[in-house]
């Protein structure tokens, strides 16, 4: 699967990744934040969204339940160099 370029406008840049790695799963947005509530990190389907798009910064903590729910290191949700 070809990987999203990265938007330079955008508040991210693991959105591309998030979005590639949840549909590699077969994971709708609803179903990730369905996975983070249970990983006691309650976010909306529009947070996911928002992260995906670049509109939302991901701070931290977010990329450490991210990695964790989608069974990456956090390094994995970071574009890849060229």
């Amino acid at each position: 699967m070809e990987e999203p370029r990265f938007k330079r406008s955008g508040l991210n840049i693991v959105g591309p990744r998030i979005k590639a790695l949840r549909v590699a799963r077969g994971w709708s947005q609803l179903i990730l934040a369905a996975h983070a509530a249970a990983h006691d990190w309650p976010i909306s389907r529009d947070m996911v969204a928002n992260f995906e798009l670049g509109r939302t910064r991901v701070d931290d903590a977010a990329l450490r339940h991210l990695a964790e729910i989608l069974g990456v290191e956090i390094k994995d949700l970071f574009p890849k160099s060229h």
